[in-house]
Order: C-alpha cells, then structure tokens, then sequence
C-alpha cells in the first residue's frame, strides 16, 4: 500500500463546492468517481479544505491510499483522461504513510481578485469580482496591515462558531493593483521587487502597479488582495474582502479593519465578497 499526494486545479464556476454534498456537483466527487474509474475500487480523498461553490483552486491538496504501483509521471496523465477539463491533475507525489493532507498542512495562501473598472468584462465574469467605481488599493493595503499576527477573526466568520476556535496567524495581508493579470504567476518572492507596489510582510513579492481607469480599462486593472494563514474560518477571506471594499471606496478609514478585529461582532464587517474571486493558491506542508 503506498500513499500518493495530488495537487490539483480547478475552475469552480459549476461545481456546488469541493466537498461531496447532496445540493449539487463537488469537485470532490468528480476526482473519487476518476480514481474509482482508472484504478477499479473506490477511492475516498483526503483535501487540505474545503472550497466553497464557485470558488476556484490552483493548489488545491488531496491525499489517499492505493495499492497501484503505477509510476507517479505516469499517474499523473493516465487519472487525467478521466477528468473533465476544469479539473487538472497538476502534480502526483508518493509520500509517507501517515501524510494527511488537511492536518499536516502549516499553511495556505488565498487570493482575492477584483476586476476594478466602470465596464465589466465577459470574459473574465466567473473568474473575478466586478466593481465599478475606483478603489483606494493603497488604502485597502494600510487597513491589511493590522491582519497580521494571531487575532480572533470571528468577525470575519460566517455563523460563528464553525471551529472549536476562531483564533488564526496570519503571515501575509497584501493589496496590489495590476493592469493585466495571470493567475499562474510566481507568488512565494520568485519576481523582482518594485518600489510602486504595497505589501505588509516579506513573504510575497511585490508587483508593478497600473494606472487609473483609461478607456480600455475595461480589460484591465485588477485588484488583488493575499492573504496568507495558518488556517482559516467560513467566508473569512471574501468578508475581509467586502470590508476592504468599504475601505477601498472611502466609506471607511482604514482603521477601521482594526477596530472590527478587537470588536470581533459580524455585524461590524463588511458584506461577504462573491465566490468568483476567490482561489485557493497553495497549500505548504
């Protein structure tokens, strides 16, 4: 028996979720019904989280046990035949017996996009969140700063309580504005720096800002926000997101950010974010 790691991509627009539920396609089921398909027993997967409906992945985290001698290079193809487009196999790794995927993980990455322009764009509208009128990204950028550290994010949860604790570390909160975006670019300091560009820790590299809006802006300008923790609890990225909005768009100073994380009540954040904008970048063991 030997223990294999996937890392996988996908695009969530038409999936209820990862998780197997009874409301909807999960991502989850499309990959055990494919591993149950190539290798002829049923399979149960192990994920590092949960993605919720419409929310997208670029590292998402599996792990399971098989008693396949299949070559991991191998693998990695062979599982892909059987798996619809939005779903990619990105890597397959043999690991120790005991790796859990969820458990052992110290770290996970999200990003948050924003399409930021007075016209949207249909080719990016299940990928991104639209918001017509400028926002402020630097900020938004110094209302990020006080989310680092270990706080209690319950103002930031949806239903509060989900968790035995709503207590979460946070390494790195950035907000930075480009004027073309590639979802797959480096993000753990393979870029070179740029005096232009925001950032609150050292972990994520700075990127080149764009101007304001300018009459192809409607193809450009995205705000981004990551986001970097040791866990994190339900909607708690896509409220820090709606919050930010506020600060973005002048209705709030960005101390206010602050304040909602001391006073830890829901009802003071912001609105929860759409799902469109969100990714599960990576996850580190």
């Amino acid at each position: 028996m030997r223990r294999l790691k996937l890392t996988l991509a996908y695009d969530g627009t038409r999936y209820a979720g990862w998780q197997v539920q009874n409301n909807g396609l999960a991502v989850q089921a499309v990959v055990e019904g494919a591993l149950e398909r190539f290798l002829g027993t049923p399979i149960r997967v192990i994920s590092a989280g949960r993605t919720d409906a419409g929310v997208h992945a670029l590292g998402q985290v599996i792990c399971f046990s098989t008693e396949s001698q299949i070559p991991c290079k191998s693998f990695r193809p062979a599982l892909q035949n059987f798996l619809p487009d939005d779903v990619v196999i990105r890597s397959v790794e043999d690991v120790p017996a005991l790796f859990h995927a969820q458990f052992h993980a110290v770290r996970k990455h999200y990003r948050y996009v924003i399409h930021n322009a007075p016209v949207t764009s249909p080719f990016v509208k299940n990928y991104v969140a639209w918001h017509r009128t400028w926002l402020d990204d630097r900020a938004m950028q110094e209302a990020a700063k006080c989310l680092i550290g270990e706080h209690d994010f319950r103002a930031f949860e949806t239903n509060w309580p989900n968790r035995a604790t709503s207590v979460r570390t946070i390494y790195e909160a950035r907000v930075s504005r480009h004027q073309t975006w590639d979802v797959w670019q480096p993000v753990f300091g393979d870029e070179t720096s740029s005096d232009e560009s925001t950032s609150a820790g050292q972990g994520l590299p700075a990127m080149p800002r764009a101007g304001e809006f300018g009459h192809d802006s409607w193809l450009g300008d995205y705000v981004c926000f990551d986001i970097v923790g040791n866990g994190f609890l339900y909607n708690m990225v896509r409220t820090i997101v709606g919050s930010l909005i506020h600060v973005g768009r002048g209705k709030w100073p960005a101390s206010r950010l602050h304040e909602i994380v001391v006073g830890g009540k829901r009802s003071a954040a912001g609105e929860t974010a759409p799902a469109a904008g969100l990714y599960l970048v990576r996850v580190e063991y």
